[in-house]
């Protein structure tokens, strides 16, 4: 799946347009990717409404690249469309991967190594996977990082409802250093789910715990009537003090996941308490490991290749010295810096047509 925004999405139907004057011709077309006007159509639309459908079906079901080569082999020379087989093949990982391998992603982001987070992901991802992934790792090793595969794979495949909570995010906007208590966690979740989804009232006494059942029950009644599925990744455990009920609302989230909300996924960044044993089963880890100059080494090989660019090792092993030129490991801001010089060195040589370029 390809999730394509309201410009594309409008740009390829106004290019189909004006090769495809007609259903007929359209139809053409469709047929020899094995599919068809009439199945596609929406009775009572327009040709030009039809075509949109068909573009948005091609997206969400797996088929728009192969649409734009087809188009691509009759019209070679259409300058447009030469172009926009160009920009969306970024959006589109190579034959044999999916989003999960991306090295490139959106926002000038990238992602060095971390094959058990992508592993990971794409289990809990499966309906028959695992349900929570708990990541850890050292201070500034990356974990908060991890958020961007996850938000991309969110924007390209769009399978999910992404609900993001970073803790610190209180410390930065309120000042605040007290601990964050349940009612705070709760909110911050509730806020980003769609549909009608209302808090109980805080207990008075500042007993959490019977307000704390009260809520996953709330959630839960949610939950069974939208059963969309949704992914909730709280980042920052290790960086902020919590309340042991704001742990407990985490656990008991946990094993609502484990049981009735199996349309849920549960991504923990830092958390190093326990879970309840019953759910443990469930539970897939990312423990985080230092990038070394290999990890380097495999990134632009296979981003190159991504990028549908032919790499050569003497390239490869230049952008690699020019990073360790400007940043090194064991630097306090080495993932930092890392990561941003790497996104320009790697802009910069596919600009260039490639590592032979």
């Amino acid at each position: 799946m390809i999730r394509l925004n309201g410009q594309q999405v409008t740009r390829l139907q106004t290019a189909l347009l004006k090769i495809y004057l007609n259903r007929n011709a359209f139809n053409e077309l469709l047929t020899r990717l094995n599919q068809s006007y009439e199945e596609l159509s929406i009775e009572g639309s327009t040709y030009k409404q039809n075509v949109l459908v068909a573009v948005k079906d091609a997206a969400a079901t797996g088929w728009l690249m192969p649409l734009i080569a087809a188009v691509r082999a009759e019209v070679p020379d259409d300058t447009e469309f030469q172009q926009i087989e160009q920009e969306f093949a970024m959006f589109a990982p190579p034959a044999g991967m999916d989003f999960f391998d991306m090295c490139r992603l959106s926002g000038g982001h990238v992602m060095i190594d971390r094959t058990e987070l992508r592993e990971a992901l794409r289990d809990i991802n499966n309906p028959v996977g695992k349900r929570i992934l708990i990541i850890k790792g050292n201070d500034k090793s990356g974990k908060s990082h991890s958020v961007q595969l996850i938000s991309y794979v969110y924007q390209m495949q769009g399978a999910f409802t992404l609900v993001t909570v970073d803790l610190e995010d209180r410390k930065r906007l309120s000042g605040s250093t007290k601990p964050v208590d349940p009612l705070y966690l709760a909110d911050r979740i509730e806020a980003q789910l769609p549909g009608d989804f209302n808090l109980p009232d805080p207990p008075r006494d500042a007993q959490w715990a019977n307000w704390v059942i009260k809520f996953c029950d709330t959630f839960q009644k949610y939950g069974l009537r939208n059963l969309d599925t949704h992914w909730i990744v709280i980042d920052s455990f290790n960086n902020v003090p919590l309340e042991q009920a704001a742990f407990d609302l985490v656990k008991e989230l946990a094993r609502r996941i484990n049981v009735t909300l199996t349309n849920f996924r549960l991504v923990l960044i830092g958390y190093t308490e326990s879970l309840p044993s019953t759910v443990l089963p469930i539970v897939a880890e990312d423990t985080i490991i230092p990038i070394d100059e290999n990890h380097l080494i495999e990134f632009f090989y296979v981003a190159y290749k991504q990028s549908r660019k032919d790499p050569d090792e003497e390239a490869v092993f230049e952008s690699v010295q020019r990073l360790f030129d400007q940043v090194q490991p064991g630097e306090p801001d080495f993932l930092e810096r890392l990561g941003p010089l790497a996104s320009e060195e790697l802009a910069k040589v596919l600009a260039r047509g490639g590592a032979n370029g």
